[in-house]
């Protein structure tokens, strides 16, 4: 999938995580947040990766992560206007939309998101099931077509109920989608330009988006504390199921941790409290 550009987004504030650093930079099994998306991409895209940083995150992210395009959005207007950044760097004829604060996703899904994308070649995305939406945008389906996706703030009570939403990852025809992102307003309040306001814009031009489903675990962002704390225990489930597969005997998994890097051999036992660091270069 090297003629895929990957568009990583990172150009957020962070406001709501209370830390002196990017949330994008705090460490998920001892790797970066940024840096989990951006090793996915890598197995799709290549060296065709851009991220969109703002001007605060810029110089942290840069020192990160090597061998990809840097675009800076200087004025928070929206991640319609963040695609937009971007969009005289990608170079590929089809471009994926990832997000940097959404580290679980896997290459995996953004394959079968591929594969369903060559049934129209024109723009497709991922869903997710959530058994308690809120706070998520949630997708209305017509003719098993996304006609919209409407936001948490401005679902109706019947909308509220729906257990289908939006993360937010997509794949699109550039030609055709950099043709209809123009169409999409400042929303007055927040004066900024949304990228899911792009999936109405589709449907009323009977050019709709396409779907597959992957699992809400898998498209679980940051956006707190909180966020930070249930990706990492995600994470580190992973970790241990795999270990525990490949016949490792952990005494206690919820009093040990694994980094993203940790190698065991079969037939070890993992006693309670045991922590294992990502390898340092000294």
């Amino acid at each position: 999938m090297n003629n895929t550009t990957s568009v990583i987004l990172a150009a957020g504030k962070s406001t709501r995580f209370i830390s002196k650093k990017s949330k994008l930079v705090h460490e998920l099994a001892g790797l970066p947040v940024i840096s989990h998306v951006y090793n996915t991409a890598k197995k799709i895209s290549g060296k065709n990766i851009i991220v969109v940083c703002n001007s605060q995150n810029y110089y942290e992210i840069k020192t990160l992560i090597k061998g990809c395009k840097f675009v800076i959005q200087k004025n928070q207007k929206g991640t319609a206007d963040a695609i937009e950044k971007a969009r005289n760097y990608i170079k590929t004829e089809n471009f994926i939309v990832l997000f940097g604060d959404v580290p679980l996703v896997n290459s995996n899904s953004l394959k079968k998101l591929s594969r369903n994308f060559k049934n129209n070649k024109i723009a497709s995305m991922i869903l997710f099931n959530s058994s308690n939406p809120k706070g998520y945008g949630r997708v209305i389906l017509n003719n098993k077509k996304v006609e919209k996706v409407v936001e948490e703030i401005n679902t109706s009570n019947s909308e509220k109920l729906i257990k289908l939403c939006n993360s937010g990852i997509m794949m699109v025809n550039k030609t055709i989608f950099f043709k209809n992102i123009k169409f999409i307003k400042y929303h007055k309040e927040k004066k900024e330009r949304f990228l899911p306001d792009i999936f109405n814009i589709y449907f009323t031009k009977n050019i709709p988006f396409s779907f597959v489903v992957s699992s809400e675990d898998e498209m679980s962002g940051i956006n707190n504390l909180f966020d930070y704390n249930k990706v990492e225990n995600l994470l580190q489930r992973k970790l241990v199921n795999k270990f525990l597969n490949n016949g490792v005997l952990i005494k206690n998994p919820e009093t040990s941790y694994f980094s993203i890097d940790t190698k065991i051999g079969k037939n070890v036992i993992i006693e309670e409290n045991v922590k294992v660091r990502k390898k340092r270069d000294y």
